[in-house]
């Protein structure tokens, strides 16, 4: 028996199933590009590009160029080589305080890396030397800014063909900071140029370097181009007598009168913190040290260690007594974690909309007698300056954290483990890089 089925539902049943098919490609195209194939370009891109003379003449001496546009704090790579035609002048010349970087600040080209560099040691890997650098900024004085760095070798047997280039297969960063101060780390762009190679022979002049170095700027050995004392902020000695309060609370006639005139009382403060690393995930401390510093005009009126106790939303809480402080007075208050850049505060409760953006310059900080509270939890303070602190995250932070990931030793936790977690991992690696754009403890 024959069954006939009306034009117009053929139709509406045919349009179904087509709909329904449709669907079915959309969501299968959504679920493949949302989770199977993912985008290569995740992070800004920075151009790299490593240029040295193709042909050098054996015991000579030649520089590698190293060009890097972005806005870079920091950088952390290998370099590769066959050290059976090429050495590094690190392979000759041992001396710590020497180092085979040059960072020139020549036309549009900025020393804005240290030199000597925060790493640069030496290893063997499958026939192939490997020149781990780490470098890190001193700032920024263009936009965009053009890094140039010079690396010396030395050509030391004939071959045809050397290739010196940046090795991919081991971990590298770049890190540095987006328009508008936010960190953030950088990829390698596709344009980037990361090999060179050069003939060595036995006589003849070493030639040119495609991109010119001047011949006149030796590699600073001397003077790192970092001039920073960090170390000011880590155990800072004042430099006058703090200000203790008189039995009237009014300074000696020989000084000149406060804006506002206050009287010396005694006060509680209780802190009220929120540190990067320092959550409700710190399993293995409850409480820790951190230092508070009054300042009143760029002069410290008192600075102390405050012991901060664990609350259960990841924040921290402490206590302290003092009676060096004034009422009807603006201070300014500095505080650093023990594993944190340290930040100046300027209000009894200071917020901020993105973590390490909080900034300030006049303290309006007021103490009353009896029982005060200055809340900082909506203030972020980063990790990342490892004891021994120096008032700076760098290099030397990064390598530890990089070279420890995995480990649980107590002394090695001890020092690098951000989150107190007891375990040096991923988490503390991303944390500090994240600090890096900050980079320095904040002073008065």
């Amino acid at each position: 028996m024959n069954i006939h089925i009306p034009k117009n539902k053929l139709i509406v049943k045919i349009i179904f199933a087509f709909f329904i098919g449709l669907s079915v490609l959309l969501f299968l195209f959504w679920y493949i590009n949302k989770y199977i194939y993912k985008s290569k370009a995740t992070n800004p891109e920075i151009t790299f590009s490593l240029s040295a003379p193709q042909t050098v003449s054996i015991g000579s001496e030649f520089k590698v160029l190293l060009e890097i546009n972005g806005r870079l704090t920091g950088q952390d790579f290998y370099i590769s080589y066959d050290p059976s035609t090429i050495s590094y002048f690190k392979d000759w010349d041992t001396d710590p305080t020497h180092t085979g970087v040059a960072a020139l600040d020549v036309g549009q080209y900025k020393a804005f890396f240290t030199a000597p560099p925060i790493i640069e040691n030496l290893s063997m890997e499958n026939d192939k030397r490997k020149l781990h650098m780490g470098l890190v900024s001193t700032g920024f004085t263009s936009s965009p800014p053009v890094h140039h760095i010079t690396l010396t070798f030395k050509a030391i047997k004939t071959s045809d063909q050397t290739t010196i280039e940046i090795d991919t297969t081991k971990p590298y960063e770049f890190v540095g900071e987006a328009e508008g101060g936010m960190p953030i780390q950088f990829d390698l762009a596709s344009s980037s140029k990361l090999s060179q190679q050069i003939e060595t022979k036995s006589t003849g002049p070493t030639e040119t370097p495609t991109t010119p170095i001047p011949t006149s700027t030796p590699i600073p050995t001397a003077t790192p181009t970092l001039t920073v004392d960090p170390n000011a902020t880590l155990t800072p000695t004042p430099t006058a007598t703090p200000i203790p309060p008189t039995t009237t609370g009014v300074p000696p006639t020989n000084t000149p009168a406060q804006t506002t005139p206050g009287t010396g009382v005694t006060s509680n403060i209780t802190f009220d913190i929120r540190t990067q690393g320092l959550t409700e995930a710190a399993k293995k401390v409850n409480e820790v040290p951190v230092r508070v510093v009054f300042l009143k005009d760029e002069t410290v009126i008192d600075e102390r260690i405050v012991s901060m106790s664990k609350n259960g939303d990841g924040s921290w809480t402490g206590t302290s007594k003092y009676v060096t402080l004034l009422t009807g007075t603006d201070y300014t208050l500095l505080i650093k974690g023990p594993k944190h850049l340290q930040k100046k505060i300027c209000t009894n409760k200071p917020s901020e909309s993105i973590g390490g953006q909080y900034s300030c310059t006049d303290g309006t900080i007021r103490i009353q007698a009896g029982d005060n509270r200055i809340d900082l939890k909506g203030v972020t303070l980063l990790a990342g300056d490892l004891p021994l602190q120096n008032g700076i995250v760098d290099a030397v932070d990064i390598a530890y954290i990089r070279s420890n990931l995995g480990k649980s030793d107590a002394e090695i936790v001890s020092r690098g483990d951000l989150n107190y977690d007891g375990i040096v991992d991923s988490q503390d690696y991303g944390m500090i890089i994240n600090a890096l754009s900050f980079k320095y403890d904040e002073e008065e």
